[in-house]
């Protein structure tokens, strides 16, 4: 299967709808990585401190540093931050 279609079909979209940001992901052993290009933007729109989106999302603190530094994330940690965000996960990768 196509790394890109694997990675839409895991988020519920059809293949053909292109995702810009999932371009920087990568297939590793235990999971698939996402980089979130706009994770600190929505988390500062909201609010929140590291701590309490840690909270929200159940993830590291390390794990949300990562993840507004441009570093990949693991996909489930990346739907968490997405629904504590209240956001679709497209819109923390584009």
């Amino acid at each position: 299967m196509c790394p890109l279609k694997a990675v839409t079909s895991q988020m519920g979209l059809r293949h053909d709808e292109e995702l810009s940001g999932l371009s920087a992901r990568t297939r590793v052993k235990g999971g698939d990585i996402v980089v979130l290009k706009k994770c600190r933007e929505y988390r500062e729109k909201r609010g929140l401190s590291l701590m309490d989106l840690a909270v929200k999302s159940s993830c590291s603190i390390g794990t949300i540093q990562n993840a507004e530094r441009g570093k990949g994330v693991v996909l489930n940690n990346c739907k968490a931050i997405a629904k504590a965000l209240n956001v679709k996960l497209e819109d923390l990768v584009t």
